[in-house]
């Protein structure tokens, strides 16, 4: 096999992996079990957020910075008091030498 379809096969094994150690990692609740009362909107939203902060860690680990950035934008939408989405999201820009986007996201931590 040619080196660069290798690597790009390679590449894309590690991002579905790495998906499905996320999907994995995220909690689940008792199949039939009655939905409680603090089961709010806002709950959902916050464990919504964590779950693409999840996603976004294990794009991370398989050197998917791209998409990790998106999971973490969506983590931010949907709950703006996870400091680690825009901490972690700022590193990644500053891997990629983008200091504006990496500064608005410190900022926002």
């Amino acid at each position: 096999m040619h080196p660069d379809l290798q690597g790009s096969l390679t590449r894309r094994i590690r991002i579905v992996l790495a998906l499905v150690a996320a999907l994995v990692a995220l909690p689940t609740s008792r199949p039939g079990a009655e939905p409680r009362a603090s089961d709010t909107v806002l709950t959902s939203q916050t464990r919504r957020a964590e779950e693409k902060l999840v996603l976004g860690r294990s794009l991370e680990k398989a050197h998917a910075p791209a998409a990790a950035i998106a999971a973490y934008r969506q983590a931010v939408k949907l709950d703006p008091s996870i400091p680690e989405a825009n901490y972690r999201m700022g590193m990644l820009f500053v891997s990629v030498r983008d200091w504006k986007s990496a500064a608005e996201c410190f900022a926002q931590e």
